[in-house]
């Protein structure tokens, strides 16, 4: 289910200062949005592979339907940007993944895994401009054999990581190669599949290997700080990591697609929790947070759900028309 913006302005102020009227409940995360429906028409979405947001639009990356689908803060449908095809602003096997920069307000960078690039667009309140692409098919500096994820430090550099590759490669902004890291294998800085990229609280980059089982961290540079993680079905463990989120609440989520769920990590890494969705997830692919709210793109359903962390054992309630809380995790 959606729930319309009413403006444009609200949804701004609302991304910023969250309005809330506080009961006393434990602390918890709280589903507070499910929208999307399985299709091939505007405001449907395919096969999900990513979702991006900060402070204002959700974007979804829709493989099916070779497009970035666009959605008010509310889940109410905006647009459809790209198409099938290898000209700009076109997609092949993509989006594979989507990022937001923190450091340039409305350049999202795009996975055109099929044509083995990353488009990038400005987004000016739900308006947006095609700016250029970089890469090419090919294991050289700044090429690529299958690039899949992305993600954008607070200084503008961009990270790919090529799972058929075994590496991450560093760019600006602008697509100038800056490094590259990783190579095949189970050791300190190497990868099986290396699913999903993303930044932690000091800025290091934080990869997930889906066939690992593990979640390793790296500086900016490439240097390795560490590992954690182990491979299984247990609580605590994980079965397919594909992507991790480090909160503004102080906690990691981690989406297992495999283990068909969400699950929430100290910044110890010691096992907390898990989100709860009616009716569960079927192959979460992607976790973001943007001012607190935690979009899940839930492939299997063709969802993005929202949950909303709960502080300080207070239950925040938001105005009706954002919709009534139905799940949490205790």
């Amino acid at each position: 289910m959606s729930v319309r913006m009413r403006t444009l302005s609200v949804a701004i102020i609302a991304c910023v200062i969250p309005l809330t009227a506080c009961v006393a409940r434990a602390q918890s995360y709280h589903q507070n949005y499910a929208f999307g429906t399985q299709g091939g028409a505007p405001g449907q979405m395919g096969s999900i592979n990513a979702v991006a947001a900060l402070c204002g639009p959700v974007y979804v990356g829709d493989v099916t339907n070779s497009r970035v689908d666009v959605f008010t803060p509310y889940g109410s449908y905006w647009a459809s940007w790209f198409g099938p095809g290898s000209g700009d602003a076109q997609l092949t096997d993509g989006p594979a993944d989507l990022a937001l920069s923190p450091a340039s307000s409305g350049d999202l960078y795009i996975v055109d895994r099929g044509n083995c690039r990353i488009q990038r667009v400005h987004d000016s309140i739900f308006s947006w401009t095609y700016v250029g692409a970089w890469g090419s098919y090919g294991s050289g500096d700044g090429q690529f054999l299958s690039p899949t994820n992305i993600a954008v430090d607070a200084n503008g550099f961009v990270y790919v990581g090529d799972p058929v590759a075994h590496r991450i490669q560093k760019f600006t902004r602008d697509g100038v190669f800056v490094t590259q890291w990783g190579s095949a294998g189970s050791g300190d800085g190497q990868f099986l599949c290396n699913a999903g990229i993303s930044v932690d609280w000091s800025g290091n980059i934080v990869v997930a290997d889906e066939c690992q089982g593990r979640i390793q961290v790296f500086s900016s540079s490439g240097a390795f700080l560490g590992a954690w993680g182990t491979p299984g079905a247990a609580d605590g463990q994980l079965l397919g990591p594909t992507k991790a989120c480090y909160s503004s609440a102080g906690n990691i989520l981690v989406a297992d697609k495999e283990g068909n769920r969400v699950e929430v990590f100290s910044p110890a890494h010691a096992y907390i929790g898990k989100l709860n969705s009616p009716g569960g997830f079927t192959g979460p692919v992607g976790v973001v947070e943007d001012s607190g709210q935690i979009w899940v793109a839930d492939a299997g359903h063709g969802q993005i759900k929202g949950f909303f962390w709960i502080p300080n054992d207070a239950l925040p309630v938001k105005p009706s028309t954002w919709g009534r809380l139905k799940a949490e995790y205790r």
